[in-house]
């Protein structure tokens, strides 16, 4: 585990995607709420400036939360590693899933190039593992390292294990499927 730690990143599992995006609508209106009654209480005319600083400010304070939460609170440090035919997932130092080679059916990885965000996801015994990480969610050099590991390691160590290549591109949005051949 030593060797590979320049590729530990933090993410979030599709749990931690539902409930930062389930949070986000009563923090945003509770907030909004409480500075509409506590700071903005004596506007009296409404024009575009004062319009932004209304919704803006609880907006900003929102991504702050939001942003704080998911990367300190509800993500995980993980660390992938390959020897001897199985993939190892660590979820902060412990082990979260050992993966046979023979076990593992397909490798998704999803980026967007444009906002600096995707998804890792390993498909076997008909489970989903999928790490989410980028701006949004996560730091952006958490993304950066998940690319690098992705394009270093994972991805030819499975194409020269027989696993096909399948890329979709649409716009800024780039799929690479990796899938076992029969």
């Amino acid at each position: 585990m030593e060797q590979n730690n320049k590729y530990e990143f933090r993410a979030l599992t599709i749990k931690g995607v539902i409930l930062i995006f389930i949070l986000i609508v009563p923090v945003f209106f509770t907030i909004y709420l409480l500075m509409d009654k506590f700071i903005f209480y004596d506007i009296k005319h409404y024009n575009v400036f004062t319009n932004m600083k209304v919704i803006g400010i609880p907006i900003v304070l929102t991504y702050l939360l939001m942003t704080i939460t998911s990367n300190y609170i509800v993500g995980n440090k993980y660390l992938i590693e390959i020897n001897d035919n199985i993939i190892r997932i660590y979820k902060d130092n412990k082990i979260f899933h050992l993966i046979e080679l023979n076990q593992l059916q397909k490798v998704e990885f999803n980026f967007n190039a444009k906002q600096k965000n995707g998804c890792l996801a390993f498909h076997y015994n008909n489970l989903k593992i999928g790490m989410f990480s980028g701006v949004l969610l996560t730091k952006k050099k958490d993304f950066i390292i998940v690319n690098d590991y992705f394009d270093a390691i994972l991805y030819r160590y499975l194409l020269d294990n027989d696993f096909s290549e399948k890329t979709k591109k649409h716009k800024y949005i780039t799929t690479f499927t990796l899938t076992k051949k029969d």
